[in-house]
């Protein structure tokens, strides 16, 4: 991998820890200033064992970084010949009332499937809304560290023009006022 994807990921992985183990409230940024690593990597680890399966599959998903896989996919593969028969005869013959009877049992397996299929959805949504979040994070991020930079600049401008004026205030008081 190239340096700056490695930045990057350092970068996006901080981040999501950072908002994970704030929503947990465990760990302060403050307490690790100065602290020993060591120390700081048990908290960090110990936290970690804190978060719920998905946040951690998610941080586990980040550090990989590979690209997330399609969950409507991963789920059709799973499933047996059986069961791709029962929901083709269920979208086929699930109007005919006259097989209604027969075709029962075959619809509601296929909607428990469809049902199990919708909460693999649900999680594959939850994860990404958790990296746009963390993402999100890092942006603002970002933001307030540029703004900063630029007041600092600013600050610094304003330091050089009030010399500049005093300069030019006592140039004109040696001359008596006179413009040069």
């Amino acid at each position: 991998m190239q340096p700056l994807v490695w930045i990057a990921v350092g970068i996006l992985a901080g981040a999501f820890l950072s908002a994970v183990l704030s929503r947990f409230g465990s760990l302060r940024p403050s307490r690790h200033v100065g602290a020993d690593p060591k120390t700081a990597a048990q908290e960090v680890e110990a936290t970690l064992k804190k978060i719920g399966k998905w946040e951690r599959a998610a941080v586990d998903r980040l550090i990989q970084r590979g690209a997330p896989r399609d969950p409507a996919a991963a789920f059709d593969e799973q499933m047996t010949f059986g069961q791709r028969v029962a929901d083709r005869v269920a979208l086929f013959g699930g109007s005919w009332t006259c097989l209604a009877a027969l075709q029962a049992p075959v619809i509601m397996m296929s909607q428990n499937r469809q049902n199990m299929k919708d909460r693999v959805m649900a999680s594959h949504d939850y994860e990404v809304n958790l990296r746009a979040e963390m993402e999100i994070q890092t942006l603002h991020a970002r933001f307030d560290d540029l703004r900063q930079r630029d007041w600092a600049e600013l600050v610094v401008m304003q330091q050089r023009q009030i010399e500049l004026l005093e300069c030019i205030v006592r140039d004109m008081a040696a001359r008596g006022g006179q413009p040069g």
